[in-house]
């Protein structure tokens, strides 16, 4: 008898801990987003460059690099 309530109170148990974490997942994350999303309204950045500049085009000019060897072994 006391077999059969320990199983139904441990399923019960995890079905309350899997809404549970989701939940909490779910505030944690919507939570840190809008805050950062908030910072970056306040200071007015612009993180992904979406903004046209008076060009025309979104294309940006590549800077000239050297290709020789002494460039390509130093990379990084």
């Amino acid at each position: 008898m006391w077999q059969k309530i320990k199983r139904k109170l441990r399923s019960f148990g995890r079905k309350v801990a899997y809404y549970q974490t989701i939940f909490i997942l779910a505030v944690i994350y919507f939570t840190v987003i809008a805050l950062f999303s908030l910072l970056i309204k306040m200071a007015r950045k612009d993180l992904l460059d979406k903004k046209l500049t008076g060009e025309s085009s979104f294309w940006r000019k590549r800077e000239v690099t050297r290709f020789d060897l002494e460039a390509i072994k130093h990379q990084f």
